[in-house]
């Protein structure tokens, strides 16, 4: 997975200086249902911008991508419209394939119907605060330790950028790039948290013109490694292989226990340095970095606003219930009990109840990766009244077009 992944309902196949594109839309541009309501789909096939008269396309009705609702054939010589409906707070997803028998061509629509709706597939933890209180308690016992290497090549006469690394966990280290106004000042500080992954980080210097900001790799390894070197760790039997699954047999060895406190740790230095303005603290991300964003807003009070586009790591036990299960679809199997126990402490669901700070979440109606259903579940747990939720209604897995300004405008009007 990562967070430029697009998928946004209409697909096409080049081939022989042909282009064949496959669109779904529905009857409502936006999109959205009421429970009950009929939806109508309609699919387009394209060839060089021509409509194409032969041909079929399967298609199939699901609940955000589980089950099977219904599905046909349609036939492009005389296409006709596809309906359904959910009597339920949810998701109905349309597939559609289109085959001319060597490649195919995709493509899909949603329909969300009462969105704000949707609930958790799960009760949290009944010790979920006692347990992260604690946790955080074990890193606020161990030195910051920060150590800071100016980097010459990314610094410039508006940026001082520095290759930062933290105490963390257990003796690791926290590893990313800081980034801070070189003119004197108070800055709003920026923790800004990436999409899943394996490979090299660069600094986000842009952000270090107005904000003291850090640009963090959840890997504990130097950031400045080479591509072949994280390729390496990634590949079958590297250190990072299928890392968003390693440990998940328990809390105490998941992944992303020492991850979730590394955003605690640059909160910690941050909120440190002399120059911070004592008031901002903002965080975002997209997709793993979504999901970060709404962990550090639960996890860490100290956090004023955040920005969270496609977040992961959403209901992890969806699929218990017949739902769908966001990045990375944690649990193995339904009597994989260990991993169900260990999932209720690292779902953003759970987090997202804690939220106190104004948010912005975005979530794509066509999102496979990290379904809508999934964010909403966790939206709708936020008790923040600054909450804000923008909902892409042909945009799969992926940054939207207008995000950078919508992320921008909603950390400067929140501003203390």
């Amino acid at each position: 997975m990562t967070a430029r992944w697009l998928l946004v309902g209409l697909c096409a196949w080049h081939a022989a200086g042909a282009a064949v594109t496959l669109q779904v839309t529905t009857d409502r541009p936006d999109g959205l249902y009421q429970a009950g309501e009929q939806v109508t789909f309609s699919l387009a096939a394209t060839t060089d911008g021509q409509p194409l008269t032969a041909g079929t396309v399967n298609w199939s009705l699901s609940k955000d991508g589980v089950g099977t609702l219904g599905q046909g054939t349609l036939d492009l010589a005389a296409p006709q419209p596809i309906t359904g409906t959910l009597n339920e707070p949810g998701v109905l997803r349309l597939s559609a394939r289109y085959t001319d028998g060597t490649t195919p061509v995709d493509a899909w629509g949603g329909a969300g119907f009462d969105l704000a709706k949707i609930g958790p597939s799960a009760p949290e933890p009944a010790d979920f605060d006692a347990w992260w209180t604690a946790q955080k308690q074990l890193v606020a016992a161990i030195p910051l330790d920060a150590q800071l290497t100016r980097s010459d090549k990314f610094s410039t006469a508006e940026v001082e950028v520095f290759e930062l690394s933290l105490a963390n966990l257990n003796g690791s280290r926290v590893r990313g790039w800081f980034c801070r106004p070189a003119a004197p000042g108070k800055y709003p500080a920026l923790l800004q948290i990436p999409g899943a992954g394996v490979g090299p980080t660069g600094p986000a210097a842009w952000s270090g013109r107005t904000a003291l900001s850090i640009n963090i790799s959840v890997h504990d390894y130097p950031v400045t490694e080479t591509k072949e070197f994280f390729t390496a760790l990634a590949g079958q039997g590297g250190a990072l292989f299928d890392y968003s699954r390693q440990g998940r047999e328990s809390r105490e060895t998941y992944y992303f226990r020492r991850v979730f406190l590394s955003f605690v740790r640059c909160i910690d230095f941050l909120t440190g340095q002399a120059d911070w303005d004592g008031r901002n603290m903002q965080v975002t991300g997209s997709s793993q970095g979504g999901a970060s964003t709404l962990t550090a807003c639960g996890l860490d009070q100290r956090v004023t606003a955040g920005c969270a586009n496609v977040p992961a790591m959403c209901d992890h036990t969806g699929l218990l219930v017949g739902r769908a299960s966001g990045w990375p679809r944690l649990i193995p199997t339904a009597d994989a009990q260990n991993v169900v126990t260990t999932a209720g402490y690292f779902d953003a669901v759970n987090f997202a109840r804690r939220i106190k700070c104004p948010i912005l979440v975005s979530l794509g109606l066509i999102d496979r990766t990290c379904p809508a259903t999934t964010v909403a579940a966790a939206y709708n747990l936020i008790p923040a009244a600054g909450k804000k939720l923008i909902v892409y209604p042909r945009m799969g897995h992926e940054v939207p077009p207008d995000w950078s300004k919508e992320v921008t405008a909603f950390l400067e009007a929140n501003r203390r």
